[in-house]
């Protein structure tokens, strides 16, 4: 079936995705979120950008790991923050840290 932009998975599909994983609290949920983020880095990165992450995405999957007991958890909500704050700096504003991610985060 070919693709279009009513049926390829935008930032609000994959945002409500990952909330659903952090939501589960499943053992996995945070890689799994973390995988999607990726996915939708990769999309925007290939020129799709109805999938670039914004603020929101971001921090779904940082709450996907605040939750997370993953040794990595923590080591990773910062390498996200950092990411976010780099993309900042170079210009995306849609990605810039808020309340929400600095409190989600502490």
């Amino acid at each position: 079936m070919e693709s279009n932009e009513f049926t390829r998975p935008n930032v609000n599909f994959y945002t409500a995705a990952i909330d659903c994983f952090a939501k589960t609290k499943r053992l996995d949920a945070a890689q799994k979120a973390d995988a999607m983020l990726k996915r939708m880095e990769e999309r925007a990165k290939n020129g799709d950008l109805s999938a670039k992450p914004n603020v929101r995405a971001y921090n779904a999957v940082i709450n996907a790991w605040s939750w997370s007991n993953d040794k990595i958890a923590a080591k990773r909500c910062e390498e996200i923050l950092s990411t976010m704050e780099a993309r900042t700096a170079a210009g995306d504003k849609d990605v810039t840290p808020n309340t929400i991610t600095y409190s989600t985060i502490m």
